[in-house]
């Protein structure tokens, strides 16, 4: 969603879309190549339609403010059964954007997440919406908090009832050489 600077009248403006479901599905997709040979396995994220966003922009001077919401229903696997579980969020949208002619150096590093540049006379919102709403995404969905998970042993769903494996007779036993532990 892009808007020319100019387009920004004193009062502000309200942007209302809905985000594209492929740029955010590239955004979440980790890429098959390069970096390290561990790398961080994000979950699947399928979302049930176009997450809607809601921006609010203010100009002051050249700087451009964005404050707004993005919201989002989604499928995933829960972390304890690996079933299929519906969740929802919203996140925050806030950023204040400067144009590169006030930055001291070009070649700078930002460090605050909440502060970005802009080049020539207008603004592309979605990718900023984008961001927020992936930083947002949570990493551990469950499918209720009384979820009881899959088995250690045989792999058994613990929610559809109990498995056939034999309860460890003291505990797991990899922790048996900490038994004779005395603490004082």
């Amino acid at each position: 969603m892009k808007i020319r600077i100019r387009d920004i009248p004193p009062e502000g403006r309200t942007l209302e879309w809905s985000l594209d479901l492929d740029s955010l599905q590239r955004r979440l997709v980790p890429e098959s190549e390069g970096g390290p040979a561990r790398k961080l396995v994000m979950p699947e994220y399928v979302f049930s339609a176009p997450p809607p966003a809601t921006v609010q922009l203010e100009l002051e001077g050249s700087t451009v403010m964005i404050d707004g919401t993005v919201s989002a229903q989604f499928r995933t696997n829960c972390v304890r059964c690996l079933e299929p579980t519906n969740a929802s969020i919203q996140s925050p949208v806030k950023m204040v954007l400067k144009s590169h002619s006030e930055r001291s150096r070009p070649d700078e590093e930002v460090e605050d997440v909440q502060l970005g540049f802009y080049d020539g006379k207008e603004v592309d919102c979605a990718p900023i919406v984008e961001e927020s709403l992936v930083l947002t995404l949570p990493l551990n969905v469950v499918c209720s908090e009384s979820c009881r998970g899959l088995c250690p042993t045989c792999g058994s769903n613990l929610n559809e009832g109990a498995c056939r494996c034999a309860p460890a007779k003291d505990g797991d036993e990899r922790f048996s050489v900490l038994r004779g532990l005395k603490i004082q």
